[in-house]
């Protein structure tokens, strides 16, 4: 959530002057003119009749997709929203946020709660200054910003659920939130975990690191009320098997070591080279380089995918000796002699030996399953007793539409307005 009226205002009035003391022809903009009149004979009619009847009509809610230069952040290079996505959003909005709230909360909530504009970017926000990526704004409860429309793809559900539903659930959480705030037992589940300037450089396996610090997802991390807002978006938009992951990630322990590059690694899981309890041979281990035998029991995969606290991926024996390539494309043991593969090691049976796997401790005296679950009740108990919105009935629903809903069935209620 960022405030950027005063910037927008300054901006403004610093233009004024050069426009008065300039007799220069200007191009043509890519700013249109707006106007309240809608144009029957204007390309764009049906939409904006669409739009007038299902978004300005219902919650005087303005949803605009054409970009004026009021609505530019100065602070960005911006384009405005490709117009057959800027539609299919529109509708995608209304179906799977607009209609759900009115169906679990009443018609009067979002008239009374909702965002005076939607605004639609075609383009990103990116910020210099971090490397992060603006991806929605909510300004002071009045208006929200979508950015990257452009990049938006129809035919990938995640990838509009990630790119825009999800932020639009994110940022109404902030506006319901500036409105009544939430309670203050929820800031401090995380006191001291937090950080503001390097959040997205928190490396880990699919978020599982500050997953087990208690935060459903990096960004979360980077300060409460961004926190407060991603555990609700994400609670009510990840798919099941989404959340079951987040959760499992933040029962993990994680080992962090930074390699002879520089780069900090992150892992959860561990190895013995040759399935030995001694520290000197331990190895550490992605879980894409895992599988499991009919037991259950962790073996690893491929020793290419097997890394180490060691430099160009070796360990070292019992004795200290340096030893390479010491498992095969299958996890098992190789012999070795000068750093060269000579064959492999077979029990007293004669069978090939796998390299078990452990998961790393989770030392790190935080559950962070428990604490993204605490968040998850505090937000759930002042949606219900605040605003009257059930949580999880949200969720359910918004679930079911986002895997029932027919994208060309929607589009034939813009095809036939007017007829």
């Amino acid at each position: 959530m960022k405030l950027y009226i005063s910037a927008l205002l300054l901006s403004s009035v610093a233009l004024l002057p050069m426009a008065s003391c300039s007799d220069d022809k200007l191009g043509d903009t890519i700013f249109p003119e707006i106007t309240d009149e809608l144009d029957p004979s204007a390309y764009t009619y049906k939409f904006d009749l669409w739009l007038q009847k299902n978004y300005l009509e219902p919650y005087n809610v303005n949803f605009n997709y054409k970009l004026a230069d009021i609505d530019a952040n100065m602070n960005y290079n911006l384009v405005p929203a490709d117009y057959n996505k800027a539609m299919d959003l529109a509708l995608l909005t209304k179906y799977l946020w607009f209609d759900v709230y009115d169906k679990i909360a009443g018609k009067n909530l979002l008239k009374e709660t909702s965002p005076r504009v939607l605004q639609l970017v075609g383009s990103s926000a990116l910020n210099p200054n971090t490397g992060s990526e603006t991806v929605g704004l909510a300004e002071g409860g009045v208006k929200v910003t979508l950015f990257n429309v452009n990049n938006l793809n129809v035919n990938s559900f995640q990838n509009v659920n990630d790119g825009a539903l999800h932020t639009m659930h994110h940022e109404y959480t902030h506006i319901l939130h500036q409105k009544k705030n939430y309670p203050t037992e929820f800031n401090r589940l995380s006191v001291g975990r937090y950080d503001a300037s390097n959040w997205s450089s928190r490396g880990d396996l699919e978020g599982g690191v500050v997953n087990s610090l208690g935060f459903v997802t990096k960004y979360a991390s980077s300060d409460y009320r961004e926190d407060f807002a991603e555990t609700v978006s994400n609670f009510i938009t990840m798919t099941d098997a989404q959340w079951n992951r987040v959760l499992e990630l933040a029962g993990r322990g994680w080992y962090n070591f930074t390699d002879q590059f520089g780069n900090d690694n992150w892992y959860c899981y561990y190895y013995y080279t040759n399935n030995v309890a001694n520290d000197s041979t331990k190895a550490y281990i992605d879980e894409f380089s895992i599988y499991r035998d009919a037991s259950g029991t962790m073996f690893t995969g491929s020793y290419q995918r097997a890394v180490t606290p060691y430099v160009n991926d070796t360990t070292y024996n019992v004795d200290g000796e340096m030893v390479v390539n010491i498992l095969d494309a299958n996890g098992f043991r190789v012999e070795t002699a000068g750093g060269n593969p000579t064959g492999f090691v077979l029990d007293a049976a004669g069978q090939r030996i796998p390299i078990k796997v452990y998961p790393v401790e989770d030392e790190d005296e935080i559950n962070g399953r428990e604490v993204i679950l605490q968040k998850v009740n505090i937000a759930r108990k002042w949606l219900m007793d605040d605003w009257g919105i059930d949580l999880d009935a949200v969720r359910e629903e918004v679930q079911w539409r986002q895997r029932n809903y027919n994208l060309e069935e929607l589009r034939q209620q813009i095809a036939n307005m007017g007829n």
